[in-house]
Parts: structure tokens; C-alpha cells; sequence
């Protein structure tokens, strides 16, 4: 886990940018209501997630800066609608990329605060993706686009998440 979280933390602080950021301020008020909200939300993650870190032993694989901050510049888009579809597309996959660590019986499940923590925060970033959908969709994004959208950043994700490949073997429990 100690591997895994530097990833999920650099997640969580690049979608309280996201949120406040050059994003809000494209959308009306009302829109940009929500997505502060979601921000807030983010920022609450991003504090579990270090409150958790703390509690854990070093990292014993490093991040990549610069690979970072590559990975969270390419999500930023031209236009609000697919912006916001590319940040629920991220979203979308890490709640896939959470759903098996997080089962009933498997190592994150013998740790109960832990995984009450994350089964929470994995459910705060599925409403996320919903509410970010929805807001593209209105901007006239399509489902058909939001697809392929989903399927290129699970693959971006896991791309990037290959140092710890083998962490989340160990925490799927294989």
C-alpha cells in the first residue's frame, strides 16, 4: 500500500487543480458549484491519503516527477466538455483499478479501517465520475466519445502505474 498511495495521492491533489482551476472558471456558475464540491471532496481524499501515508513505511518504489506531470498534462483538453470527460475517464479507472483490492477476503479487507477509508473514497470518485459525465453530456459530449475516452485512460493509467505492478498484484491478493 505504501507503494501504491503516492500514486492515488498525485491523483487527488492534480484533480483539486483540475476542479479549481482554468475548469471552473469555463463553466456557469451552477456547474462550477458542483464542481467545487467535487474539489472539496478531492482535497478530503488527498488529506486520507496522507493521514494514511503517515501511518505506513516508506514508499520503497519512487514516482517520477516529470512522468507525473506529464500523465496529469495530457488530461487537460482545449474545450471544458472534454476536459471534464477526460477527468471522469481518470476517475472511472481508478475506481476499476480499485475495485479488486478493495474485495471482501482480500489483504486491504484485513486492515477494516483502511479499506472502509478507500471502499469511501472509491464511492465519493464514482459519484465524481457521474456528475463530471453529466456535465460534459450538457456541453454535448457524447456517450460514444466519453467510451473511447475511458478505454485510452485505463490504458494511460496502468501505463503509468507499472513500477507498482506488482504492489497491486499483492494487494488484489494473487
Amino acid at each position: 500500500m505504501a507503494d501504491v498511495l503516492p500514486y492515488l495521492a498525485c491523483g487527488e491533489e492534480s484533480a483539486v487543480y483540475a476542479f479549481t482551476g482554468r475548469l471552473q472558471s469555463a463553466l456557469p456558475a451552477d456547474a462550477a458549484q458542483v464542481l467545487q464540491r467535487i474539489a472539496d471532496d478531492e482535497q478530503g481524499h488527498a488529506n486520507l491519503i496522507a493521514a494514511i501515508q503517515a501511518e505506513l513505511p516508506a514508499a520503497g518504489i519512487s514516482i517520477s516527477p516529470l512522468r507525473l506531470a506529464q500523465f496529469f498534462r495530457r488530461i487537460e483538453a482545449a474545450t471544458p466538455a472534454e476536459h471534464l470527460a477526460r477527468v471522469a475517464a481518470l476517475d472511472w479507472a481508478v475506481c476499476k483499478l480499485l475495485q479488486p483490492l478493495l474485495r471482501i477476503g482480500g489483504p486491504v479487507s484485513q486492515a477494516p479501517l483502511l479499506h472502509s477509508a478507500m471502499c469511501d473514497l472509491r464511492q465519493d470518485e464514482a459519484r465524481h465520475v457521474r456528475l463530471a459525465r453529466g456535465l460534459a453530456q450538457q456541453m454535448g459530449f457524447s456517450a460514444t466519445q466519453q467510451t473511447a475516452i475511458n478505454l485510452d485512460m485505463q490504458q494511460r493509467l496502468q501505463r503509468l502505474m507499472q513500477p507498482v505492478h506488482a504492489a497491486l498484484q499483492r494487494l488484489r491478493g494473487q
